[in-house]
């Protein structure tokens, strides 16, 4: 049998030959007759260019839209700011507006309420018979003799207080004039204390010093009384005797002195020991005094605390009773002004309070007029305003941040 090629090559040690390629697929005609000719270098170049040149007009406008929304938001931001800021300013003079009206509806119903208060009095003396004038005039009645009541209890305290200050005062000053006389006198007794023991250190000084001597002589005697006996002379002895009488004169001529000395000196300690009982008793006595001050001092504030204490709650009463009165007279004034009584006398005061009145009215109507516009003027736009605002500073604020955490990082 015929070897094949590829059999043949293997056993040579060459390598097959390569496979056949298999048919090509039919040409397809109408493709081939509208596919466009192959470019050239220079097309593929131009075409390169147009193309750049529309993807640049494409982010020129779109820098331009970015550019005209940016200038739009700020416009948008300057607008909002600025009405909210007119606002603002327009609601702050509405509120002076309200305020000075405030204070001139104050003025007003001051006006009225003094108004009516006059008519309540004058109403009191024209014995009016409608049941509710009657009752308040009752209860001004009431209200005024109890104030008169508080009035005259105070009085009394007043009285009350001015006689227990008199007598504490009185008090006080026995008290100190004899803390004054003890003082005097504690300083002179002392003064005789001080003199009675200088002197009664000197006696006991002289009387140390006269027995001293005493006992110096004695010892003297005895020692020439001893030499006699051992002298073998009787000149030496005879002069001894004398020596030994000598010192018995002296001592004979001391014993009184020292005896009066003696006798001196216990009246001294008994004047010491009087004058030192009679300065701790007025000490004692002066203490006594001062503490009595004190108390009495304690008593007084103790005693005129509790009339003040009185005083001012019978104070307190007197301006509850008038606040009382003039309430019932106001309410007494308004209801004969919703009667009209026929007197000619009240014709003035309804005239003035009807003026007032219109005064008040035409206040309240612009009050609320100003009111109603400021409320108006913080409805849709406004508010829009400020969320706007809040919301770009929220945003700048949060800029801000990553910016200075990029910085610092």
């Amino acid at each position: 049998t015929e070897a094949s090629p590829d059999t043949t090559l293997r056993r040579a040690g060459l390598p097959p030959l390569p496979a056949t390629p298999p048919p090509e697929a039919p040409v397809d005609a109408l493709a081939l007759a509208t596919a466009p000719p192959p470019r050239s270098a220079a097309a593929a170049l131009q075409t390169l260019g147009e193309r750049g040149a529309a993807a640049a007009r494409r982010a020129a406008a779109e820098v331009a839209e970015a550019t005209h929304r940016g200038r739009t938001l700020a416009r948008s931001l300057v607008d909002a700011a600025q009405y909210v800021v007119r606002v603002l300013q327009e609601n702050r003079g509405r509120q002076r507006d309200i305020t000075a009206r405030h204070d001139t509806l104050a003025a007003d119903q001051a006006r009225l309420a003094a108004a009516l208060t006059r008519l309540g009095q004058a109403v009191r003396g024209l014995a009016p018979t409608d049941e509710g004038m009657v009752a308040e005039l009752a209860a001004i009645t009431a209200a005024e003799e109890k104030m008169a009541a508080a009035e005259h209890d105070r009085g009394e305290l007043e009285e009350r207080r001015v006689a227990k200050e008199r007598g504490f005062d009185e008090r006080d000053e026995r008290t100190r004039a004899e803390v004054a006389r003890r003082e005097e006198q504690l300083v002179r007794l002392s003064g005789e204390l001080s003199a009675k023991s200088a002197e009664r250190a000197r006696q006991q000084t002289d009387r140390s010093r006269i027995e001293g001597q005493l006992k110096q002589l004695s010892h003297e005697i005895g020692d020439k009384e001893a030499q006699v006996l051992k002298a073998q002379d009787d000149a030496q002895q005879a002069t001894l005797r004398a020596e030994a009488e000598r010192a018995r004169t002296r001592v004979a001529g001391l014993e009184p002195e020292r005896d009066d000395l003696v006798a001196k000196l216990a009246e001294s300690e008994a004047e010491v020991a009087d004058l030192t009982q009679r300065v701790a008793t007025e000490r004692e006595g002066l203490a006594g005094l001062r503490r009595a001050l004190e108390e009495n001092g304690r008593e007084r504030r103790r005693a005129l605390g509790e009339i003040e204490a009185d005083a001012e709650r019978r104070l307190a009463e007197i301006g509850l009773f008038d606040r009382e009165v003039a309430k019932r007279y106001l309410t007494l004034g308004n209801l004969a002004n919703r009667s009209r009584l026929g007197d000619a006398t009240l014709a003035d005061t309804y005239r003035e309070i009807d003026e007032v009145a219109a005064t008040i009215s035409q206040q309240l109507v612009e009050i609320g007029s100003l009111q109603e516009e400021i409320n108006r003027s913080r409805g849709g736009p406004f508010n829009k305003g400020l969320i706007v605002l809040g919301s770009t500073a929220g945003l700048a604020l949060i800029i801000l941040i990553v910016l200075l955490r990029l910085i610092f990082r």
